[in-house]
């Protein structure tokens, strides 16, 4: 008998009921930090990419179409750009804005580009869903657990981390050596010297791109945190909301 509660002293499993189970509150947080700074990156560049508003801007201020060889409208041209990322056509082809056998624009080359360029974005789109979803239910249930504390502790760490993530794209694209090697596998090969495509995209588009991305991703960042002070903020604290 004495054996027996010798052993059972020694036992790992013995008293497990003392061991402390996981906060489901500090994973929802956790969950948040990591999937807002997605969410928000994600939405911001698919909505700079599939809308007209960035090609036109870009064409508009470096006025490339009329320094390039090829006639081409802006408006035809933009109007392609948006129709094709939003995959509201399936062929990224136009002809030339001349009376007299208008010849195509684009060749096999910048289609394969501009084709990757939308999967690519799909992806990231898919991603940035989940992420939504994800970060819609963290807020959720630490609102209405009203896990105060837990709620701006992670949601600052989380903007921390969208700061950095963003501050680091932004490099990114601001280097050309840096910028090329990235979407190297996105370009692929086969362009000409003069390409449309290319000394379109090569006109200050980057920074462009980059104007829009920040603006809509501060827009959306400030939603957040303005719901986020509101709901779990100093003041909601002490008088327990």
């Amino acid at each position: 008998m004495k054996t027996y509660r010798r052993k059972s002293r020694n036992n790992p499993w013995r008293n497990t009921r003392d061991i402390k189970s996981v906060d489901p509150a500090k994973v929802w947080g956790l969950l948040l930090m990591i999937f807002m700074p997605i969410m928000i990156i994600s939405i911001a560049s698919n909505a700079t990419m599939r809308t007209t508003g960035v090609y036109n801007y870009n064409l508009s201020s470096s006025q490339i179409l009329s320094t390039m060889t090829v006639s081409i409208d802006q408006s035809d041209l933009t109007d392609l750009f948006g129709k094709y990322m939003q995959h509201r056509t399936g062929v990224f082809q136009m002809k030339q804005s001349t009376a007299y056998n208008p010849q195509n624009v684009f060749t096999a080359a910048d289609q394969r580009f501009m084709h990757n360029l939308r999967t690519f974005l799909d992806v990231d789109l898919a991603i940035g869903i989940v992420a939504t979803i994800i970060t819609g239910l963290a807020m959720f249930f630490l609102i209405r657990w009203k896990k105060h504390e837990i709620h701006m502790r992670y949601f600052k760490r989380g903007a921390v981390i969208f700061l950095i993530m963003t501050a680091v794209f932004t490099v990114i694209k601001l280097i050309t050596p840096v910028l090329d090697f990235v979407i190297s596998p996105l370009k692929g090969t086969g362009f000409k010297e003069g390409d449309a495509l290319i000394t379109i995209l090569s006109a200050g588009f980057s920074h462009t791109e980059i104007l829009f991305e920040v603006l809509i991703s501060m827009i959306i960042f400030g939603v957040l945190i303005y719901v986020t002070y509101q709901a779990a903020g100093r003041k909601k604290i002490f008088n327990g909301y």
